[in-house]
């Protein structure tokens, strides 16, 4: 394990994120393991959740009072 808490993170996460905690560490063996993480599909899959934000609202007609 690293002495460098971040690095010390980063070896726990896979994929880009790993990538992206050895590019702040400057840890280069770190940056490899989450370079192969990807290349062997280990990283994790972006969200596959629907973007609700684009989604059609129904609309009131009409004034309530």
């Amino acid at each position: 394990m690293s002495d460098h808490p971040i690095a010390a993170l980063g070896k726990r996460i896979g994929g880009t994120a790993k990538e992206i905690v050895a590019e702040i560490t400057g840890d280069a063996r770190l940056q490899e393991d989450g370079r192969r993480d990807i290349a062997e599909g280990r990283a994790p899959l972006p969200d596959q959740r629907p973007d609700l934000r684009a989604t059609p609202r129904a609309v009131r007609e009409g004034i309530q009072r």
